[in-house]
């Protein structure tokens, strides 16, 4: 009895494990990604350190030239100032609202800042289907 009872209780759990990790999860949380890095570089006049923070998520403001407000990780909502004087853009001309984005910052050794904006395809991983072989009876 005790045998029974422990199949069917690992049973149940690999069906409930199996359709939890089949079901398909909210694209945006698991694509929008937010990261920041500092690099330290030696040489002989000295220490450079560079920051960089990048994003990807959905563009949910877009005014060109102006500011971008992109959805990232965690419903979080980054802006950026795109007319900040001490700054350089590099904003690709087919950014709208709705569209997938990734924003890379970057801060130099010099303390300048430059902002780059490009479309953000989300890798996908597709099953390949394996064609079924016919078979059909031999007539001799």
């Amino acid at each position: 009895m005790k045998r029974l009872q422990l199949g069917t209780l690992i049973s149940v759990v690999s069906l409930v494990g199996g359709i939890a990790l089949a079901r398909p999860s909210d694209p945006a949380a698991t694509t929008s990604t937010e990261a920041s890095s500092t690099t330290k570089t030696k040489s002989p006049s000295g220490t450079m350190k560079t920051k960089s923070h990048s994003a990807t998520g959905t563009v949910k403001e877009f005014e060109s030239g102006k500011k971008i407000v992109v959805t990232t990780a965690n419903k979080k909502n980054r802006s950026w100032d795109l007319d900040d004087k001490d700054t350089t853009y590099d904003v690709d001309s087919t950014i709208a609202v709705g569209s997938r984005v990734k924003v890379v910052e970057k801060t130099d050794a010099d303390g300048k800042k430059t902002v780059s904006v490009s479309p953000y395809a989300v890798k996908t991983r597709m099953k390949s289907k394996k064609a079924k072989a016919s078979s059909s009876p031999s007539t001799n």
